[in-house]
């Protein structure tokens, strides 16, 4: 946890949003970044160039806030595994300091602005949203349970690409099934 998290001295709410931050790991930015550049790259493939402001927009906060909401949800599913190792006994779920309640609901709070963000694009890149929340939601229920989670996180890590380059495609003949 971060040293604002756990200062007596500071005011209630600034300890409260360190702990949020920490949840989100907004100090560990190599992990959305690391979603980011598949997506961002598609996307200018797609556009032949630079894809506007709007989708450029749309994406950069789309998978930050979605890979935020996944930090939630998996100090959810792993706090109790997480109390064991060194590295992650100290996150807000894990230590008590933020409750379930408190981290499932900020990482809805995080999705549903990211799915706000999907409502400004196309229709197929609307519905293949739903293909990617299924898939996440699926790792999360799977993961320490079967060696078929690798096999989806690498699917859920090319659903960002495929997003954007339907969205710039526009091809809303191409419909999830």
């Amino acid at each position: 946890m971060s040293d604002l998290a756990t200062d007596n001295h500071a005011p209630h709410w600034r300890r409260q949003a360190a702990l949020y931050l920490d949840l989100i790991r907004w100090n560990r930015p190599a992990g959305w970044l690391l979603l980011l550049w598949p997506s961002l790259s598609a996307l200018w493939l797609a556009a032949g160039g630079f894809p506007g402001w709007h989708l450029l927009t749309v994406f950069v906060l789309g998978t930050v806030l979605m890979r935020s909401a996944g930090c939630c949800i998996n100090d959810v599913a792993d706090r109790e595994f997480d109390k064991h190792v060194k590295r992650t006994a100290n996150r807000p779920v894990t230590s008590g300091a933020l409750s379930v309640r408190q981290a499932l609901g900020a990482g809805a709070l995080l999705a549903l602005c990211a799915f706000a963000l999907v409502l400004t694009t196309n229709a197929a890149t609307i519905q293949w949203s739903f293909a990617a929340l299924a898939v996440t939601l699926q790792i999360q229920r799977l993961r320490h349970k079967m060696l078929l989670v690798e096999m989806l996180v690498r699917v859920l890590d090319l659903l960002g690409p495929v997003l954007g380059l339907l969205e710039r495609l526009a091809l809303t003949t191409l419909t999830p099934v």
